[in-house]
């Protein structure tokens, strides 16, 4: 089962604690900790984009 560290956040205080031992904690309770992933871990170089605006195309009907 996944469980999101901002799900457990509405749950209980967890400020200044670091993914892994939160991890280490859990598993101490009794509870398997299988992994910890981090969103975005592993991605570069991605450019976000914004349209503005958009127009018809001249010569086509289903281009814009």
């Amino acid at each position: 089962m996944f469980v999101s560290y901002k799900w457990l956040e509405d749950y209980v205080d967890l400020k200044g604690m670091d993914p892994a031992v939160l991890a280490e904690k859990i598993t101490r309770a009794g509870i398997e900790v299988e992994g910890i992933e981090y969103k975005g871990e592993g991605i570069k170089g991605v450019v976000i984009g914004h349209v503005l605006e958009r127009e018809q195309h001249p010569n086509a009907d289903k281009l814009n």
